[in-house]
């Protein structure tokens, strides 16, 4: 199963990036910086960022199982929330 979460940082955090974070089926741990606080707003940069992640785990033949109540794409904010992919 492939977990993707993507949050926001502590306002004190240097960068003020969002941050999405992937757990492979191994257990391995990678994070990729979502600029502007992970804002939609911001030229669509953030979209693409989380678009091409999703694509290559459902080109290895994942699909999405679940996904946290919570999440938000919302156009005037920042993404957030989780998602869970597994093979069918």
């Amino acid at each position: 199963m492939y977990i993707v979460v993507v949050s926001y940082v502590d306002q004190y955090h240097p960068t003020g990036d969002g941050v999405m974070t992937t757990i492979d089926p191994q257990g391995n741990i990678t994070y990729d910086c979502m600029p502007d606080s992970g804002a939609v707003y911001e030229g669509g940069q953030n979209l693409i960022i989380l678009n091409e992640k999703f694509n290559t785990i459902i080109s290895q033949g994942y699909k999405l199982v679940s996904t946290d109540s919570n999440n938000s794409l919302w156009a005037y904010g920042s993404i957030s929330g989780a998602w869970y992919f597994a093979i069918p």
